[in-house]
């Protein structure tokens, strides 16, 4: 419940923003609270349309201020608390829940197409929000290329200012498809010493996998990203264009103390996987 003054003294326009959010006269639902006056029409209001009661506030709300009583009179603190959950009202925002869709579509990895889906409206519209309509694909499109380009700015940014070290690792493959990608990785440890890792590439690279190649992918990510001098170590598969790699990277980077703190570093899990089939290569010989 919100209290709106009037221009009569002692009087309020009481709104109710737990009613559904249908177009006036129906919403929002208004009533009269004057101050030498009793509650009993809101009470009877929040019982019997929305189950919310002085019993289930007061279970709530128990050990915390705001459920009182007075010559036998409910007091409304206990309906109009800032409390979580204790009678503080919702109120839904399209946009706010498209924001939050888009992040959970990125983070679990769904098809865009997700908020298309017909039983997922009317899931959402019979147990969690009757005002929720169905999000078109190009709607999350949009909105998720919206926050990654945001995410970035403040990425970039941060290692503007920064003063830490960061290691890089770096992969490319093809996919079942074909198509040749990409990927860079920043890992550093914040001022909280927690590790911290992002992706910083992860791009098509259509031409040759070569040394010099990889040098140039990774030279231009690292200006882009204000990394060039905070580079102390690179990670890599155990191929010789990585090898090649790092040594365009110390001849050629601006690097922090002319590359000496640069290490590189050869992938153990790439390097375990090469011995064993080696191994069992020579043991189909025998």
């Amino acid at each position: 419940m919100n209290k709106v003054p009037t221009n009569e003294k002692g009087r309020f326009d009481v709104i109710c923003q737990l009613c559904p959010m249908a177009p006036p006269p129906d919403w929002p639902k208004v009533f009269i609270y004057r101050t030498n006056g009793g509650n009993g029409t809101l009470i009877r209001h929040l019982e019997g349309v929305h189950g919310i009661s002085e019993a289930t506030e007061e279970a709530r709300l128990r050990g915390e201020e705001g459920t009182s009583r007075g010559a036998g009179q409910t007091q409304l603190g206990s309906y109009m608390t800032n409390n979580p959950g204790g009678g503080k009202p919702f109120i839904y925002n399209r946009e706010t829940m498209i924001d939050n869709m888009s992040r959970l579509i990125t983070l679990d990895e769904h098809p865009f197409s997700y908020g298309e889906s017909v039983n997922f409206e009317e899931f959402s519209r019979l147990s969690l929000q009757p005002a929720y309509r169905k999000v078109p694909r190009n709607t999350i499109k949009r909105r998720i290329m919206s926050q990654y380009y945001q995410a970035r700015g403040e990425l970039i940014e941060f290692f503007r200012t920064c003063d830490c070290r960061v290691a890089l690792t770096s992969d490319t493959w093809t996919s079942k498809q074909g198509e040749p990608y990409l990927c860079i990785t920043a890992h550093w440890i914040d001022s909280k010493f927690f590790l911290q890792k992002r992706i910083i590439a992860f791009d098509i690279m259509e031409e040759s996998h070569s040394g010099y190649n990889i040098y140039i992918r990774i030279k231009n990510c690292c200006e882009e990203f204000n990394l060039i001098n905070k580079l102390f170590s690179i990670s890599f598969d155990n191929v010789t264009a990585n090898t090649k790699c790092v040594e365009y990277i110390l001849n050629h980077m601006q690097l922090l103390l002319n590359g000496m703190l640069l290490v590189h570093v050869r992938c153990c899990a790439h390097l375990i996987n090469v011995s064993t089939q080696k191994v069992l290569h020579l043991l189909l010989l025998f």
